[in-house]
């Protein structure tokens, strides 16, 4: 039987719920640097068929009221609400148009195995995703090789980028479900975008209730390219629900962003936001999937990782 979320619902009468004082150690934050590096120099390219080759990392099935729940007595980061712009400096690449050519795979090396998420620029030399695409949530472990193809599109991308460092959240690694509130992570990147990047936004309860995702969906073309879904947000207690309505396999949008105010408009710097990104499904709900609520913390991390993780 589908279940209509209660997060869905609590969203029509309340925003975010009541904050409570910070706890420290969640909101830290933490990094790694330049394993990157280290793997290229020792011969662990990302061939094509490496590439082919890497597991899609699906959104885990964790219960939304569960983490809700979880928020609820979790320290909330209050603040005002704040937005960094997008800036458009590219032009259709191939087969994509705006904002996709912002977009593209993020692939890793975990201890079992190679992946791919999804990601995207949210600044001229910042990537972001999911933190269970960079660490493992359960032991604090950073995965490695990370490599960013952007405007991944069948095989053929615009560039591909390394890291300088990554951050995530100290809070990341803890119990589930509480360490779902905290799932976003940030890459420093070695060269800026060529095509621009996607604005952020933060503390935006109450702002949107329609939104976009942009990402790759292994149910729709073997998530060789870029898809758009639309749908309807929804936001309580540090979580973010987005209603796609899609049944296609989900494996491969982990890290993709819900995006606020979504436009194709050419050289324009107006509209999409980053407002969260996809972490998790629920099997009761098919056709929503779910990410943190991007808070002051997160501006943190931002901060913190376009300093190079200082």
């Amino acid at each position: 039987m589908t279940r209509t979320s209660m997060i869905f619902v609590a969203a029509l009468v309340a925003a975010v719920g009541c904050e409570t004082a910070a706890v420290a150690s969640e909101t830290d934050n933490e990094s790694v640097a330049e394993s990157g590096s280290a793997s290229r120099s020792s011969g662990l390219e990302w061939t094509a068929e490496r590439m082919s080759g890497a597991k899609a990392a699906a959104p885990v099935d964790v219960d939304p009221e569960a983490v809700a729940a979880a928020a609820s007595v979790r320290a909330t980061v209050a603040g005002p609400a704040g937005a960094l712009p997008a800036a458009d400096s590219g032009e259709a690449r191939a087969s994509l148009k705006k904002p996709l050519y912002w977009a593209g795979k993020l692939f890793y090396r975990a201890s079992d195995g190679d992946y791919v998420c999804s990601a995207q620029f949210v600044s001229p030399t910042v990537v972001m995703t999911t933190a269970s695409c960079v660490r493992n949530g359960d032991t604090g472990a950073w995965y490695d090789n990370f490599v960013f193809a952007l405007g991944y599109d069948r095989g053929r991308y615009i560039d591909v980028f390394y890291e300088d460092c990554v951050g995530t959240k100290n809070g990341w690694v803890q119990k589930v479900p509480d360490r779902y509130v905290y799932d976003y992570a940030l890459i420093k990147v070695t060269k800026r975008s060529p095509t621009g990047h996607f604005g952020t936004q933060w503390n935006w309860a109450g702002e949107y209730r329609d939104g976009a995702r942009v990402g790759y969906v292994k149910g729709k073309n073997n998530g060789e390219s870029p898809t758009v879904d639309t749908g309807r947000l929804a936001v309580a207690k540090g979580i973010v629900g987005f209603r796609h309505g899609s049944r296609a396999d989900q494996a491969g949008i982990s890290g993709a962003a819900f995006i606020g105010a979504f436009s194709q408009a050419e050289k324009s710097n107006e509209g999409n936001y980053v407002l969260s990104v996809d972490s998790f499904s629920f099997r009761d709900e098919p056709g929503t999937n779910y990410g943190p609520y991007l808070d002051s913390s997160f501006k943190d991390l931002f901060d913190y990782v376009e300093r190079g993780c200082r």
